[in-house]
């Protein structure tokens, strides 16, 4: 079952991908605000390609579509930076791709880690409605003062609504890969195998048909989560190319 999804749950690098679609419906028909467009989607390019702890940074001079979007694409990277460390510090892609994993594997010994990480990933997929509350809070105060075009706010705020099911999905998801790792954690925690992960051996064979079974039910869960993550890539990739075209 070695399969790089339970390494893209613990850098949590294809979440940030729908950062770019915050922009998705906007910047169409107002020219002052191209500009701002542009190093909006520079920022966030360097926030999906950047490591553990990545931040849009805005600077002094920044435009108000790139401000509000360091607002809100802020407080997404805070709560996927927060499950990654979680993640990686209870070893859940370790245990769901099985790399490096041997019967002496100190992961194995906490598997109470990675259960954990369940209702914490279904946590996040809740905090979607905050990140629309807070769009619409700060933009309505920019649209205020004359900053920011109300179409642009408007167009902001479809482009984000259009990613909550996903977003919902793949966080959901999450908790559902949580789940199985820790019962496969269980079953590896009894230490009845030999070899390192991918190419174990059990040595008793009713543990062998409960990974089996736990490894069954994970495998269509991390389909569609990479199909999920494929998918927003690509539909990132689309929004910035229409935005730089601008």
């Amino acid at each position: 079952m070695r399969d790089e999804t339970g390494r893209g749950m613990a850098t949590g690098a294809w979440r940030i991908a729908p950062l770019a679609l915050l922009l998705l419906g906007g910047c169409q028909k107002h020219k002052a605000i191209e500009e701002d467009a542009h190093q909006t989607v520079t920022q966030l390019k360097g926030a999906m390609t950047a490591g553990p702890g990545a931040k849009i940074e805005a600077g002094a001079d920044a435009g108000p579509m790139t401000r509000l979007t360091a607002i809100v694409g802020n407080m997404i990277l805070a709560d996927t930076n927060s499950f990654s460390a979680a993640s990686s510090e209870a070893g859940l892609a370790q245990v769901i791709s099985l790399e490096g994993l041997t019967p002496g594997s100190p992961v194995l010994d906490h598997c109470d880690k990675i259960d954990a990480l369940g209702p914490r990933s279904r946590a996040v997929a809740a905090r979607y409605p905050v990140y629309l509350a807070t769009v619409r809070s700060e933009g309505a105060r920019l649209v205020a003062a004359g900053e920011l075009p109300q179409a642009e706010l408007d167009g902001m705020i479809r482009g984000m609504t259009g990613q909550q099911e996903a977003f919902n999905r793949q966080w959901t998801l999450g908790g559902e890969l949580a789940a199985g790792a820790g019962q496969l954690c269980r079953i590896l925690a009894r230490r009845h195998w030999q070899g390192t992960g991918g190419g174990e051996q059990f040595t008793d064979q009713g543990d062998l048909a409960e990974a089996s079974a736990v490894r069954g039910k994970l495998e269509p869960v991390m389909s569609e989560v990479n199909a999920i993550g494929t998918a927003a890539r690509a539909k990132s990739a689309e929004a910035m190319q229409r935005l730089e075209a601008h």
